[in-house]
C-alpha cells in the first residue's frame, strides 16, 4: 500500500482502502490521517467521510466522526450503508437514543427494499459494547441477520462482522465458528482477526 501511494498520491480510492488496512492493524492515528488527505482530494466522497465510522471507538475523535458520517447521509441523500455508519457512530460516542432510531428506520426501510439485518444487528451490538445492556434485542437481531437467505445461502458474505459482533457480545464459541467460515473460505479479512481489537475477548 505504501508503494501505491508513492506511485499514485492523488488516489482517493487508495486512501480510503489503505485506511480501512490500517483500521485492521490497529494503526488508527495513520488510517483517519488517511482518510483526511482523500478528503483533501475529494472533500465530498461519502466513502471517505463514513469511514470515520471505523476509527471512534479506537481514537474517540467523536466530533471529527459524527459530522463526517452526518455529511455523508446528507450527500447520498440517506442511503443505507452511511446511515448505517452514521447510526454506528452514534451508537459509539453514546447517543443510544438517535443510533436507535437510525436502526428503527433502517428496520422500516426492509419493506419496500434490501437492507442487511447485520447493519442493523451491528448498531445495536455496539451499544451492548458501550453501555453494557439490551444484550437481547442485540441478540435478536443478529439471529435475524443470520436467518436471511442472503446470509444463510452465502454465509461467506457477512461471516466476518458476524463472528466480530459475537465477539462483542462475549459469545465467543458462536464467535469462533464464524471465524472458521471465513477461514474456510480463505477471505482476505482473515489475517485481519488475529490483530482486530473486536476479537480481543475471544484471544484470551
Amino acid at each position: 500500500m505504501r508503494r501505491a501511494e508513492t506511485l499514485n498520491p492523488q488516489s482517493v480510492s487508495l486512501y480510503t482502502a489503505f485506511a480501512l488496512c490500517l483500521r485492521n492493524a490497529r494503526c488508527y492515528k495513520e488510517g483517519a490521517e488517511k482518510l483526511r488527505r482523500a478528503l483533501v482530494l475529494q472533500p465530498d466522497n461519502p466513502t471517505a467521510l463514513q469511514g470515520f465510522n471505523w476509527f471512534v471507538p479506537y481514537l474517540k475523535n467523536y466530533e471529527e466522526a459524527e459530522a463526517a458520517c452526518l455529511k455523508a447521509v446528507e450527500i447520498t441523500k440517506r442511503q443505507n450503508l452511511p446511515l448505517y455508519a452514521y447510526g454506528y457512530a452514534l451508537a459509539t460516542i453514546g447517543r443510544h437514543g438517535e443510533a436507535r432510531k437510525i436502526a428503527k428506520e433502517l428496520e422500516a426501510r426492509r419493506s419496500k427494499q434490501y437492507v442487511p439485518s447485520v447493519y442493523i444487528a451491528l448498531i445495536h451490538t455496539t451499544q451492548v459494547e458501550a453501555v453494557g445492556s439490551r444484550c437481547e434485542e442485540a441478540l435478536k437481531s443478529l439471529s435475524r441477520a443470520i436467518a436471511e437467505p442472503t446470509v444463510k445461502n452465502n454465509p461467506i458474505a457477512y461471516s466476518y462482522e458476524i463472528a466480530a459482533a459475537y465477539a462483542l457480545l462475549d459469545e465467543k464459541e458462536k464467535a469462533a465458528e464464524w471465524l472458521k467460515i471465513v477461514e474456510k473460505s480463505r477471505a482476505n479479512n482473515y489475517n485481519f482477526a488475529a490483530i482486530d481489537a473486536r476479537f480481543e475477548r475471544i484471544r484470551r
